[in-house]
């Protein structure tokens, strides 16, 4: 692919995936505003535990089949009914075993009376296989086709949401939030598509496939399970572990909105990327995205780091008061994760996927004794501690023994600037609730602290990033 296409199709998908991105954080926001205003904190805590137990299957029913679809580029609709054969037994067999065994963990937890949100939640496992006719789309480049009934179902299950929370059913709303629109998606899906999967068993190809995939799914499986270790230990570790886990959830739910564009870098540069052979090319085009991602997130993050106790008060009301400081905290690893995730595009697009195990592995490792330490210390707050320390352990580790072998950077280059910055601000902000200033002084302190920023240091990086693009 040369460089006037790149450009093109860089444009045209992202286009189209920044439209996504926008109408799911709208609707999202929108939904979980009037979810939070209306619900308890305890719902909310209840529904992550239980996704935690239910969901912990999906991305092994996950094979990875459409990004090694994507990639081969040969055979794509015998593939893709291998894929959807594979993956439809694969949901089929861990939904049974959910259905069978979630009431004995639920007993053994404490919670038996979250089994049955456990075993309707579990019914997501069939998303993944009748999702995959999107892949066709996607290796085609057809952004548009691949996204239009992601963007339809956000709209159905907004309103469908709405309905039951004002309707009274409670944490039942909280449940219909979670699996209609990948349902929705689907319906959506199968209605436009011109070719519907077919059940077709190929050992040889499986094969392929599953060595393709089992980095991603391995890497999938942890990551899941980092993602929901502070579910699992504040149930050890607090006695009001499910109103404490409904805080975190609202803190971790609202930076996951800031990095919800991390879809955008994907879905649009590795089936790009998968087309480019110019090696130097390449690596010069992952360096300046890496570049604007950190620089695009940076700002935004520290406005919401000062401003944090004002936008969840005023936004989701004063009884999410709790959930503001690990949300201050939970946005420094949001930038980082908004940054490495270009990694996985970068590496996946030359068929380099084992490196996937290495971020998770390092992750559960960590926080598994780091999280356990903090929150039975410092509650929820330490958890968040903790998450920010291993994403930055862990994102050193990969670009120091993968990305540097490659670019000949490492972590310093791509993180220095945004991550420093972010730092400071969360710092500058603890000073201003240690000293109780007023709104006047905590204006003119944030407009002089991103002046420096401009000024001193991110002007010249601004620079740098031009220079760089204009080399590609």
């Amino acid at each position: 692919m040369d460089k006037k296409s790149v450009l093109k199709y860089s444009l045209r998908g992202g286009g189209i995936n920044s439209i996504s991105v926008i109408v799911r954080f709208v609707l999202g926001l929108f939904v979980q505003i009037i979810m939070t205003r209306e619900l308890d904190p305890i719902f909310f805590g209840q529904i992550a535990f239980a996704s935690a137990v239910g969901l912990f299957f999906n991305n092994i029913v996950n094979s990875n089949g459409d990004k090694y679809l994507i990639q081969n580029k040969k055979d794509s609709k015998i593939t893709l009914d291998v894929v959807f054969t594979l993956e439809l037994l694969l949901a089929l067999f861990f939904f049974i075993i959910i259905f069978m065994f979630s009431n004995i963990f639920m007993s053994f937890s404490g919670k038996p009376y979250l089994t049955i949100y456990t075993k309707v939640i579990a019914f997501t496992y069939f998303f993944t296989p009748f999702s995959r006719p999107r892949c066709l789309y996607e290796q085609n480049l057809d952004f548009f086709k691949a996204k239009i009934p992601f963007i339809t179902s956000l709209v159905f299950s907004s309103l469908i949401t709405i309905f039951a929370v004002y309707g009274g059913y409670g944490i039942w709303a909280l449940i219909m939030w979670r699996i209609s629109v990948p349902f929705l998606e689907i319906f959506f899906l199968w209605i436009q598509t011109s070719y519907y999967p077919k059940i077709k068993w190929d050992i040889n190809k499986i094969k392929d496939i599953l060595n393709f995939g089992w980095p991603l799914i391995f890497a999938g499986t942890f990551s899941f399970f980092t993602i929901n270790i502070p579910y699992y230990i504040f149930n050890l570790t607090l006695i009001d572990s499910e109103l404490q886990s409904g805080y975190f959830w609202l803190a971790f739910q609202i930076c996951q909105y800031f990095i919800s564009g991390r879809s955008i870098i994907y879905n649009v540069f590795f089936p790009i990327f998968s087309k480019i052979s110019n090696e130097s090319y390449k690596i010069n085009l992952f360096d300046q995205i890496s570049k604007v991602t950190g620089l695009f997130y940076l700002f935004p993050i520290i406005l919401s780091i000062y401003f944090s106790e004002d936008l969840i008060t005023l936004v989701y009301g004063d009884k999410w008061i709790n959930a503001v400081i690990p949300f201050r905290i939970i946005l420094i690893s949001t930038l980082v994760k908004a940054i490495n995730s270009n990694v996985g595009y970068f590496l996946h697009s030359q068929g380099i996927t084992k490196m996937a195990i290495v971020n998770p592995l390092i992750q559960t490792t960590l926080l598994l004794p780091l999280g356990y330490l903090a929150s039975k210390q410092f509650g929820i707050n330490g958890m968040a501690f903790s998450i920010v320390l291993v994403d930055i352990i862990s994102a050193s580790i990969i670009y120091r023994f993968f990305i540097k072998k490659l670019s000949g950077k490492g972590f310093n280059f791509y993180f220095r600037v945004p991550l420093l910055f972010s730092i400071y601000s969360l710092f500058l902000t603890f000073i201003n609730d240690y000293y109780g200033m007023n709104i006047f002084f905590r204006f003119l302190i944030i407009i002089i602290f991103l002046s420096y920023c401009y000024i001193f240091h991110i002007k010249e990086y601004y620079i740098k990033i031009r220079k760089g693009i204009k080399a590609i």
